[in-house]
């Protein structure tokens, strides 16, 4: 090879590589650029909106620390949010070339490889070895936890913090130490700006490394020394003064603080000690093989088995500086394991340093003990990088081995196919982009943070507020519009409109009316694919209104309906009100059952007075056969309804026991509660089946005829008593001596004959609950059997007694005749004595 192009690989050639092998890691990738963004969705659709929100408040001149185009109206706080700062800087100057999500990607990928350049450039300086340097920059390059992160550009970007640490090693151990402080302010500034994440990681590390100088570099260090490591915090403090002074400012200020949104549980979010060892989950080698595993580990964290086969040659044998790299490496790989360990899927019993160090600020600013392994893959790399330079000082063919173990890294590290995904987007949100104002929609369902991420992603394209959305660490105060309002509050809770909500409009106009609740909300957009058809019937049903566009991803919803556009009347009943829908319980009942009737209904203009709705049940004839009044909304008089209302009422009618068979018309009309006087015309709901009460007037035989009387209600007839083995079965032979407006319950004793103690009972309703004395009509017979358990009576002789109570207030009816069996004038003795052996 020539000196030229000794000279071009090494300085644009080696970038070059690890760009086109970046390409090739992240197939098919490359061929989808512009259409796919990199990723699977959920975190990564909070990105694209975090570029539209920065580029929108560069072009209208608005604070980025605060939105209200998340939770509208009030907005959210974005002090805390989870910028990637550096990354929107590249995308405002990238997507008005090549539009919004190829320039996502190229970041992307500039990212990817930029990690893979800067472990390159410091594992170069640490070992002067070029080979060493190469395979070093692809395992830092291609780390599986770092490429696993696809939803997360910001934790890609990692990959300024070796450049950092090239610059400030060399600013303690190189002279002259300008250049290299200055670079190494720029590149921790970059680090920063990267994420605010990266600095607790480059922190931890300096330190570490101080103390590691210090003890070990005692030579390099003078006042020169002393005042260039000072000069590389304050240009990095310089260059991130505008974007971390209101962050800061909000921790010294009071208020919602990190404190209060930094909080997570790590035992969720720690490191499988198994995943360490195992493929990363999907690898195309493995598919198959480790489906078992990988669904009992929350998420991978493979080292590689060459890249720690050559860190722990570089741990055994690298330079003298190999220690600092085992120490930073050993102390996030510990970090990274959570505060109680897991084996294979299982928590064990074992407490980790985690648990003593997880109330620290850094570590809580971490939040997720996974994410250590992010920068464990510096360490790794620059131990493995140790260890390339001393295998090869002692093998032949030295170019052949790095080639072999480059290959063997990358077939290690390999995630084909790299996801991408396309968000299927309705047409309605290029149709909500062209509606002028900044007016909010709600985005349904919500109170999940999942669910308000590709929401987020669509505002990029309609461009309004929305009243939920998705920010790193949430103010305690963000949801207190949405608490104040009682139908967003049931949403966020349970995700359901609450029935008992039966003031539709006046639901909606809190949402609508700017007057009211200072909100304009105009759209209420369901996705339908985001919940169950149950769910997603059961709150078009509470709308009771017509959808103003509908498709696959977006059914689309006026908060302002109007009559005639987004509803009508089924039929007028009056007074410009009439009703909308309408749903029984049953289309078959039973003498004494309950109908239950659900009325929407709506106004063309405003009602002139308050007005009761009748509900009825019409037979064939034509005549009212049973009605009743009810509120048409309950808590909503009429007279405030207004135009365009729309209000659900609910109601019951208990069915006549005593009315005759056949099939009833339900009807619904309003009339005046003054005068009880109908307007307009009653409205038909459906029809109903009443089916009468088989009856029987005629006595049946009997065991033992009697004449009781029970007081002017009930008449006993006579009764059977039949003895089995722990128990005694009681027939009773009723007749009603009139209609009853009472449902009597009746009881069996079994008394102690001389000392009248009871010692046993039993307390019924007629048929087993099922048929109500004030279901009975004059004269009907009725036969009823009661069993009476007699396995804790003791051995004797014992007396029965049969009585009637009105269960409402413990009355018992007097027995007027037929006493022949003793004097008992609330009870009726019966003569036989019954013997237990």
């Amino acid at each position: 090879m020539s000196g030229a192009s000794v000279k071009w690989l090494k300085r644009g050639g080696i970038p070059l590589v690890y760009v086109l092998l970046t390409l090739a890691m992240t197939w098919p990738l490359p061929l989808r650029l512009s259409s796919h963004y990199v990723g699977t969705g959920g975190d990564l659709l909070i990105f694209p909106w975090n570029d539209w929100w920065c580029r929108k408040c560069l072009l209208e001149g608005r604070n980025p620390f605060f939105t209200t185009w998340l939770f509208y109206p009030r907005g959210v706080s974005l002090t805390y949010h989870n910028f990637a700062w550096l990354n929107t800087a590249m995308w405002l100057s990238l997507s008005p070339l090549v539009g919004s999500i190829a320039a996502h990607n190229l970041i992307f990928l500039f990212n990817l490889a930029l990690g893979g350049i800067g472990a390159h450039a410091l594992v170069h300086d640490l070992t002067e070895d070029r080979r060493a340097a190469f395979l070093a920059g692809l395992i830092f390059c291609f780390w599986p936890v770092r490429m696993s992160h696809y939803n997360h550009p910001n934790m890609i970007s990692v990959g300024w913090l070796p450049l950092f640490l090239l610059f400030f090693v060399r600013t303690i151990r190189e002279t002259p130490k300008l250049k290299a402080g200055l670079l190494g302010g720029l590149f921790l500034a970059l680090t920063g700006l990267a994420r605010w994440l990266h600095l607790t990681f480059a922190g931890g590390m300096v330190v570490v490394y101080l103390a590691y100088s210090l003890l070990c570099e005692r030579r390099c260090w003078n006042r020169r020394t002393v005042m260039a490591v000072a000069l590389i915090f304050g240009v990095a403090a310089l260059l991130m003064a505008p974007l971390l002074a209101p962050l800061v400012a909000a921790q010294v200020g009071g208020g919602e603080r990190a404190e209060d949104v930094f909080s997570t549980d790590p035992d969720l979010y720690s490191t499988d000690l198994v995943s360490y060892f195992v493929p990363e989950r999907g690898h195309p080698l493995f598919v198959g093989w480790l489906e078992d595993l990988w669904g009992r580990m929350r998420r991978g964290a493979y080292f590689g088995y060459v890249p720690l086969a050559l860190a722990i040659v570089g741990a055994w044998r690298g330079r003298r500086d190999r220690g600092y790299w085992l120490l930073v490496g050993a102390g996030l790989f510990v970090l990274s394991l959570g505060p109680r360990l897991e084996v294979a899927g299982r928590t064990l019993d074992v407490r980790l340093p985690y648990a003593w160090v997880q109330d620290w600020a850094p570590v809580r600013v971490v939040r997720h003990p996974n994410r250590f392994c992010v920068p464990l893959g510096l360490p790794v790399a620059v131990l493995a990088g140790y260890g390339v330079t001393w295998l090869l000082d002692r093998l032949k063919r030295p170019a052949v081995w790095v080639l072999g173990l480059s290959v063997l890294v990358l077939v290690e590290y390999l995630p084909w196919p790299y996801p991408t995904v396309q968000p299927s987007v309705s047409p309605f949100y290029d149709q909500l982009a062209q509606e002028p104002g900044d007016f909010g929609v709600l985005d349904l369902p919500m109170g999940s943070r999942t669910v308000a991420k590709p929401y987020m992603y669509f505002a990029t394209i309609h461009g309004k507020p929305l009243v939920e959305g998705h920010v790193s660490r949430l103010p305690i105060s963000a949801y207190d519009f949405v608490d104040d309002v009682p139908l967003l509050h049931g949403l966020r809770e349970s995700n359901e409109m609450d029935p008992a909500l039966g003031d539709i409009s006046r639901q909606l106009s809190l949402l609508a009316d700017a007057d009211i609740a200072d909100a304009d909300i105009r759209y209420l957009i369901l996705h339908p694919e985001l919940v169950p058809a149950e769910q997603l019937a059961r709150w078009q049903s509470w709308l009771a209104i017509a959808p103003m566009y509908e498709d696959a991803e977006a059914i689309v919803y006026r908060t302002r309906p109007e009559y005639g556009q987004d509803f009508e009347f089924v039929g007028e009943a009056g007074d410009g009100i009439g009703v909308i829908g309408a749903a029984l319980s049953a289309e078959t009942l039973a003498q004494d059952g309950w109908l239950e009737a659900e009325v929407t209904w709506g106004t063309r203009r405003p009602p002139a007075q308050d007005w009761m709705a009748r509900l009825a049940l019409v037979s064939a004839s034509g005549s009212e056969a049973q009605a009743v009044d009810l509120q048409p909304c309950a808590g909503w008089p009429s007279s405030e309804w207004g135009a365009d209302a729309i209000a659900r009422g609910r109601g019951t009618l208990r069915v006549d026991p005593f009315m005759e068979g056949g099939t009833y018309t339900v009807t619904v009309g309003l009339v005046d509660p003054v005068t009880g006087t109908r307007v307009g015309r009653a409205l038909g709901l459906g029809r109903v089946e009443v089916q009468a009460v088989e009856r029987v007037f005629e006595p049946p035989d009997m065991q033992v005829p009697v004449e009781a009387f029970f007081g002017d209600a009930l008449r006993l007839l006579g009764y059977g008593v039949q003895q089995e083995a722990g128990e005694l079965d009681v027939t009773l032979h009723w007749q009603a001596v009139r209609r009853m407006g009472v449902a009597f319950k009746f009881f069996v004793h079994l008394l102690h004959p001389e000392t009248g103690e009871l010692v046993a009972q039993a307390d019924v309703m007629p048929r087993g609950w099922t048929y109500p004395t004030h279901w009975w009509e004059a004269g009907e017979v009725v036969s009823d059997g009661i069993r009476l358990p007699l396995s804790d009576v003791p051995p004797g002789t014992y007396r029965v007694t049969v009585g009637v109570y009105d269960p409402e207030t413990g009355v018992r009816l007097v027995v007027t005749e037929g006493t022949d069996g003793g004097e008992a004038d609330d009870q009726y003795l019966l003569p036989e004595r019954l013997v237990l052996p």
